[in-house]
């Protein structure tokens, strides 16, 4: 029809694409590939739909931004340093506004269902942009995660619970090699 050779795609694809096209595949890859290399949320704000986590997680943000902004408008006066807080989002793999940079949904399966402990840390910052901040730039790094759903899927505490108790062992463990 039309004089087109190809045939119609299958609304499945049409489907597919769609979802494609809300999501960031890449970054959810390289984020995956580089899970081991970053850092766990200092922070989770868990809540219910509508009772104020989106409103409590811009507040941190806010919060962390006037002490980062105060601290260059008072100068450097005397000799002290004022550290100021760096504020870190988390990654979201949907492309949406309102969602972005406050909610990660890795616990309730959005990243194809993978809900490892180990892979939590893919949504967060490296390990190497804590210590850029914290030594070298002297100031307070700060990272969290709020998601609604955490609190009314059966699963995810456990599973949060799991992946910071491998955290504390793998550090544990580290510590005792250094001392070796």
């Amino acid at each position: 029809k039309n004089g087109c050779i190809l045939p119609e795609p299958h609304p499945a694809i049409k489907s597919f694409n769609t979802h494609l096209s809300m999501l960031r595949p890449l970054e959810i890859l390289f984020r995956f590939a580089t899970a081991p290399f970053r850092v766990l949320p200092d922070v989770i704000v868990l809540g219910e739909t509508r009772c104020g986590t989106t409103n409590l997680c811009g507040h941190l943000v806010s919060v962390a931004e006037a002490s980062s902004s105060s601290s260059s408008r008072s100068g450097q006066i005397n000799e002290t340093r004022i550290r100021r807080i760096k504020c870190y989002t988390p990654f979201c793999p949907w492309a949406f506004p309102e969602l972005d940079h406050k909610e990660s949904f890795y616990f309730v399966g959005h990243y194809l269902g993978i809900v490892d402990p180990y892979f939590y840390r893919m949504a967060f910052p490296l390990k190497i942009t804590r210590w850029w901040e914290e030594r070298v730039l002297g100031n307070i790094f700060f990272c969290f995660d709020g998601c609604a759903q955490y609190l009314t899927s059966p699963s995810a505490p456990y599973l949060i619970a799991s992946a910071y108790q491998n955290e504390t062992s793998s550090s544990s463990s580290s510590s005792r090699g250094r001392e070796q």
